[in-house]
């Protein structure tokens, strides 16, 4: 049971990081879409700086994580690597890390972390890859005849960044989301996965996106799986049809569900009643709460990737 002063709290997941982090709660971001998986679990605080890298970072820990806080977070992502990954000799270069010194702070965030609360799942994610050509598109938009003559960040360079968070990952036992590779498995990334300013995008067309594996027994288990984009930004809506297959009309407006029947033949049937509207949110409700294998299928999510809803 809780300490009186934390008793009651609802469970909070703090996302640490730089501006893609910051920017994540903007319509569609995936900070957004977490918020919305979470909305009666958790709350998700958003802790990202624009312009920071991992070194900055360091002196905003103990405000954002204080080490005598009662109720620590759940969860918290670090999300750190992109600005570290700026050149010298570049106009960004004030933001520059060198590779060693990253992956050091990075290992001292997670540490703190884990000094704080030993249960606590913390998710590495690496720097998301560097459309270059696209940056460039965009500072020529922005800036005109000031445009930077040579990029300030190179895709290889990121990569070697991305390579030593994945790394650390590993040597900490931590789960760990490999932006920069997962991103690029997909032809057209840079499209479908970066904004016009070429940060990263979200909800339909995120690569972040957190799955669990069933069988999992820590959170060392908890595995990355990029969404694949659909191509539209609307949520795509389960048929009617499909979802009313599960179900018998038993009465007036009244249906029971044939899951439960093939489960269980000798028990009474409960019944359920299609909303005055027409929708079949009832049904919905009952087959991702009971029957979450056939659920899942119909969202078109395989039923060995279910969402880590469960934290």
């Amino acid at each position: 049971m809780g300490s009186p002063e934390t008793r009651g709290r609802r469970s909070r997941i703090v996302l640490f990081g730089d501006s893609i982090t910051e920017q994540s709660f903007r319509p569609g971001g995936w900070g957004a879409s977490l918020a919305d998986a979470y909305s009666r679990k958790a709350d998700i605080i958003i802790r990202g700086y624009g312009g920071y890298n991992s070194r900055w970072a360091l002196y905003l820990l103990g405000n954002i994580f204080p080490p005598d806080d009662a109720q620590p977070p759940v969860a918290a992502t670090i999300f750190f690597g992109a600005n570290d990954a700026a050149l010298l000799e570049r106009h960004s270069e004030r933001q520059h890390v060198p590779l060693e010194e990253y992956k050091d702070n990075l290992k001292l965030i997670v540490q703190h972390l884990k000094n704080l609360s030993p249960t606590m799942l913390i998710v590495l994610i690496s720097p998301p890859p560097v459309d270059e050509d696209g940056r460039m598109k965009f500072a020529r938009l922005k800036y005109g005849a000031k445009v930077m003559e040579l990029p300030e960040r190179t895709n290889k360079i990121t990569g070697l960044y991305a390579k030593e968070c994945v790394s650390l990952a590993s040597t900490l036992r931590v789960p760990c989301i490999d932006l920069w590779s997962q991103m690029q498995k997909t032809d057209g990334w840079q499209e479908k996965f970066l904004r016009e300013t070429h940060m990263v995008s979200g909800v339909e067309n995120t690569p972040i996106c957190f799955r669990r594996n069933p069988g999992a027994s820590s959170p060392r288990d908890v595995q990355e799986i990029p969404q694949s984009p659909s191509g539209s930004s609307r949520k795509r809506r389960t048929p009617k049809a499909k979802i009313m297959e599960y179900f018998t009309r038993i009465g007036p407006d009244k249906y029971a569900c044939e899951l439960c029947r093939k489960l269980n033949p000798t028990s009474p049937k409960n019944a359920y009643k299609r909303n005055r509207d027409g929708s079949t949110n009832v049904f919905w409700r009952h087959l991702q709460y009971v029957h979450r294998k056939v659920h899942d299928e119909l969202k078109g999510i395989s039923s060995s990737q279910l969402s880590i809803a469960h934290i």
